[in-house]
């Protein structure tokens, strides 16, 4: 970040941080208007988001996209598709404790036009965005549309199980993520116009 920081100073060119939504307001609706509570390099992904807004002072036009933790549809590799390849592993699709904890989501081509409008000059420096389509989805919502697909029971782990369950997804998966994209799409002019999550579960698309 530093290094970008040093190539771009001056210049005034965008930016584009991809961020995410872990731990920015657990437990409700995240908005654009959070602050990331990570500082520094010891913290989850180095401060990282923070760092890039320190960066508009230097004079480069840096714009924060955080992402949903599901940005799904034909050609994810991402959670979604590893929660599908645990359940197939494991035999069940599994939530965590209760799954009341949410997830935003939002369409891959979705996702792209909003990078590809938050690129715009138009938008303003040290501007943070949401690529957001649906607020937010309970992971036993998730789990069980999963379990649809791949014809398996759906079972409740017990948060400390999670790890044994589902390796390094299970400290996503148990968390809460949702968030609202109103500012975003007042700004960019944007609404979503692909498949829903379930939709996209549903396709077939995650189970071949």
């Amino acid at each position: 970040m530093r290094a970008i920081g040093d190539t771009l100073a001056g210049s005034h060119r965008p930016f584009l941080l991809a961020a995410g939504l872990y731990f920015v307001a657990p437990g409700r609706i995240a908005t654009e208007q959070d602050r990331s509570p990570f500082h520094g390099v010891d913290s989850s992904r180095g401060g990282g988001e923070n760092l890039a807004l320190e960066l508009v002072e230097q004079g480069i036009h840096t714009i924060i996209t955080r992402f949903a933790p599901s940005v799904h549809g034909a050609g994810d590799y991402g959670f979604m598709a590893g929660i599908v390849t645990t359940a197939r592993a494991k035999g069940v699709s599994a939530y965590i404790d209760d799954g009341t904890n949410r997830w935003a989501a939002i369409g891959r081509v979705d996702a792209g036009r909003i990078v590809r409008l938050a690129l715009d000059e138009r938008t303003p420096a040290g501007t943070t965005l949401h690529a957001v389509a649906e607020t937010g989805i309970t992971t036993r919502e998730i789990a069980e549309a999963v379990a649809r697909g791949l014809r398996l029971p759906v079972v409740s782990i017990p948060a400390e199980q999670a790890p044994a369950h589902f390796g390094w997804l299970s400290r996503f998966f148990g968390t809460d993520m949702a968030a609202s994209s109103t500012a975003t799409a007042a700004l960019l002019a944007w609404k979503p116009n692909q498949p829903t999550l379930f939709e996209d579960l549903d396709s077939g698309y995650y189970y071949r």
